[in-house]
């Protein structure tokens, strides 16, 4: 369609308004854009990790839309008493910690990841992106600007694939995604799933080479794969830098 962004038929079959009334319409968040808002929520109650798992637990409770594995397992860990409540999951939606951060500043971004996401990569790829993305909405960076600032303080753990992304940000992004997952075999998720570091690097590269907030936005969603999650990180990042258009703004349903 020519405008990808505002289709009417669902692209992804676990997103089925039918099958979650009131939920996933045209313009709606999709359910990790509706976890940005549950959790923006939570940590405006919260004061520590213990009061943030509680608050979260309880949008959890009462939230009918699709709850993936990384919910599910946070809220099991709740329920059983858990001391470290984060589910072990690398995904995406340690990326929009960043911009919860920068909402509810009260909070630290290590404390916010790690009480949803208990995981390694998920930690150092959340807190790379909210070091990124304070650049730009904070000091008033471009996007090139602000990932110059911070690239030499990547971790040890994703930065070789930060490198082969910087330097193959002359293709396109699906391209450079299918290159670095063709690099390791063991890389079994694939390029363009919402695993970590590669959705990751995703953000960056589409971030780092768009001209406008649409261009970036239809970017990603001509990857394909995991467009859902991404598509936080890369329109806070492009938000922020380049404004949101308000006939897009005017069909947003929150």
């Amino acid at each position: 369609p020519a405008s990808p962004e505002f289709n009417a038929v669902a692209s992804c079959p676990f997103y089925d308004s039918s099958k979650f009334p009131g939920h996933y319409e045209v313009g709606q968040p999709s359910p990790y854009g509706e976890q940005l808002l549950g959790y923006i929520e939570a940590a405006k109650q919260s004061n520590d990790a213990g009061s943030l798992a509680v608050a979260f637990k309880k949008w959890g409770d009462s939230y009918t839309g699709r709850i993936d594995h990384a919910l599910k397992e946070f809220m099991s860990n709740v329920e059983g008493g858990k001391t470290n409540t984060g589910a072990d999951d690398s995904q995406a939606q340690c990326l929009y910690k960043a911009i919860v951060a920068l909402a509810v500043p009260t909070l630290d971004i290590e404390t916010l990841i790690s009480t949803h996401q208990d995981n390694e990569i998920a930690m150092v790829c959340g807190t790379f992106f909210y070091e990124f993305l304070k650049g730009i909405v904070l000091d008033g960076k471009s996007p090139s600007e602000s990932y110059e600032v911070i690239k030499g303080s990547a971790s040890t753990i994703f930065k070789d694939s930060l490198d082969f992304m910087e330097q193959n940000l002359d293709i396109p992004t699906k391209k450079m995604l299918n290159k670095w997952a063709d690099l390791d075999p063991t890389r079994g998720f694939g390029g363009i799933s919402c695993q970590n570091p590669q959705a990751l690097l995703r953000t960056l590269h589409i971030v780092l080479r768009s001209k406008s907030y649409e261009d970036g936005i239809r970017q990603n969603l001509m990857v394909g794969g995991d467009n859902c999650s991404t598509a936080i990180a890369v329109g806070a990042a492009l938000g922020a830098a380049y404004g949101v258009p308000p006939s897009w703004e005017n069909q947003a349903k929150f």
